[in-house]
């Protein structure tokens, strides 16, 4: 098997991974360390592959975060309707009871009974 700077360019996620075979791992090992143009390629990935991972690791944690938080959610959604008609009857009866009522006057007639 020849390792070349292609091979290494095909492999780079194999070689980071660590999923290449233990011979291909050490062909590649031994190509990198004999080739410059790899070596800087891999010594770069390498220095930003830790920020790559907390990267992902953070934005893991904050997907998990967010489905943690997701049953409130969904509670809070679904008691948001009710109490909102809870809310208008309570503000409606308050306009009702406040409203001055005009009790309607009944104009008072005057019943002539008969004297006897």
């Amino acid at each position: 098997m020849t390792v070349d700077c292609q091979w290494i360019q095909r492999n780079l996620e194999a070689l980071f991974c660590g999923t290449l075979s233990p011979e291909e791992n050490r062909i590649a090992q031994a190509h990198v360390e004999g080739c410059g143009s790899c070596n800087k390629e891999i010594a770069a990935l390498s220095a930003i592959d830790p920020l790559v991972k907390r990267y992902f690791q953070n934005e893991l944690n904050r997907a998990i975060g967010v489905r943690a938080t997701r049953p409130s959610a969904f509670w809070r959604r679904r008691l948001a309707l009710p109490s909102g008609a809870v809310l208008a009857a309570a503000v409606l009866l308050a306009v009702v009871i406040r409203i001055p009522h005009q009790n309607p006057v009944i104009p008072s007639a005057s019943i002539a009974c008969p004297r006897s």
